[in-house]
């Protein structure tokens, strides 16, 4: 029986060396059902390098260490992003890592027509978890830096907490009918269940 240290699925991170040249790669896994014994079994990173790496050495030119699991994938991501800034991975060469994570490493571009159909053919009959009505639920007031105030229902996606506990500045990247407004510096608060703006 799988546990999950997620509702269903255990994010990590973990680092993956090339033992020939030393060079590393960090990276992490948060996709539904995942747990640390998918990597180097059935998951073998995202990554093109290494992947060619592989292809030219082998599976077995490489150690792994899986460095940490995680309760939620916002937590999961946030972290490998924060140790990619830290390291630079973009221009070191010691990693293979040719990014450094956050907003303009994931996706957040519109989904095309296509695309968005076959999300809803695949998610047809499947039950929504709790939390995800949860979040439907919710109002949030968004005050951005030139003093606009907007509301929106749903979904927030935290990309960085900087620190209080009832506001919060934020880099949000905010899920809306007509795509996304990524990394916008805002003040964000969640109101309350009987609000109705």
């Amino acid at each position: 029986m799988n546990i999950y240290t997620a509702e269903d699925r255990t994010p990590y991170t973990y680092i993956i060396t090339h033992i020939p040249t030393g060079t590393r790669y960090y990276g992490s896994r948060y996709c539904q059902y995942c747990q640390p014994d998918d990597l180097w079994t059935k998951y073998f990173t995202s990554s093109r390098n290494v992947h060619n790496l592989i292809k030219q050495d082998g599976r077995n030119a490489f150690t792994i260490s899986i460095r940490r699991t995680f309760t939620t994938v916002a937590e999961c991501r946030s972290w490998e992003s924060r140790f990619l800034h830290k390291i630079n991975a973009r221009v070191n060469k010691q990693w293979i890592n040719a990014h450094n994570g956050g907003s303009n490493f994931y996706n957040t571009s519109t989904a095309s027509d296509i695309t968005r159909k076959r999300m809803s053919r695949a998610r047809l009959g499947v039950p929504k978890s709790d939390s995800m009505k949860q979040n439907a639920m919710w109002y949030y007031e968004l005050k951005f830096e030139n003093g606009n105030i907007e509301y929106i229902k749903g979904k927030v996606n935290v990309l960085q907490r900087l620190g209080r506990k009832d506001w919060e500045t934020i880099r949000v990247c905010i899920q809306k009918n007509n795509g996304f407004i990524p990394r916008v510096k805002a003040i964000i608060r969640r109101m309350p269940r009987s609000f109705i703006p």
